[in-house]
């Protein structure tokens, strides 16, 4: 009788070895996933480049200028003085604003410029003046780190004889008086009743008053590095005023 002996199976033993076919294929594999994960690497590198070549720094900024003569604020007030912060005594009549002839009142503008050198320009007309003493006045604020300022046109006559050396007067000052070079013009000016074209420019550390294009005074602070941006009124006493437009330009 023949015994038969069988061995115990070894899996590890009778495994066949992988065929070429299948060397290959694995190669190709591993070959693929590092070929990818090279080519995200340098993905990210030179994305951090670029970002860091096109980000400019503060001193590549290039800062963006305004022409001249742009208009930066027109009035209208076809919607009435809804917009604007007044006292009473004003009203919107055929087109324009009409002052009353109250004491101390007041226009302010919905509009405060952005930049330094800028130009306030007003249409004008006195209509009435009852009594010596009535006046008008384009100011600004004083700010934390730029001077006020005030254009004005005080002591307007009423009807009548007047003494020959009395007269209205035109000026602009810098606000506080104290932060004012002692250049500050003051001119004897008779506004009559006609319409007229103000303009306050500023510039720098100056502000002058023209009245249709002709320079009337001027005025400079030493403390400041420019002047007040606002906000801007015109204020009105004793005197029936009208005024068309108002319009704030670059320089």
């Amino acid at each position: 009788m023949l015994l038969k002996f069988y061995a115990p199976e070894n899996k590890h033993q009778h495994q066949r070895p992988p065929s070429f076919c299948q060397r290959i294929s694995r190669f190709r594999v591993f070959t693929t996933l590092g070929f990818g994960l090279l080519l995200l690497s340098l993905a990210a590198c030179s994305s951090g480049t670029v970002v860091q070549q096109t980000t400019p720094t503060p001193s590549q900024a290039t800062p963006i200028s305004t022409p001249a003569n742009t208009v930066l604020f027109q009035s209208d007030w076809s919607k009435g003085l809804s917009a604007w912060k007044t006292t009473s005594g004003w009203k919107v009549k055929n087109g324009y604003i009409e002052s009353d002839l109250s004491e101390k009142l007041s226009l302010t503008l919905p509009y405060q410029p952005t930049v330094a050198n800028y130009a306030v320009e007003y249409r004008l007309q006195i209509v009435n003046v009852p009594k010596d003493g009535g006046q008008f006045q384009l100011t600004a604020d004083k700010q934390a780190d730029k001077d006020g300022y005030t254009a004005d046109v005080l002591n307007l006559l009423g009807p009548g004889q007047h003494r020959f050396a009395i007269h209205p007067l035109a000026e602009v000052l810098v606000e506080p008086e104290e932060s004012m070079e002692n250049n500050a013009q003051i001119l004897d000016y008779e506004p009559t009743s006609e319409w007229r074209l103000y303009r306050v420019e500023v510039q720098g550390t100056r502000v002058s008053l023209l009245v249709d294009g002709k320079p009337i005074s001027r005025a400079s602070t030493t403390q400041t590095k420019t002047l007040s941006n606002g906000p801007i009124h015109l204020l009105s006493s004793a005197a029936i005023l009208r005024i068309s437009s108002f319009r704030v330009l670059t320089i």
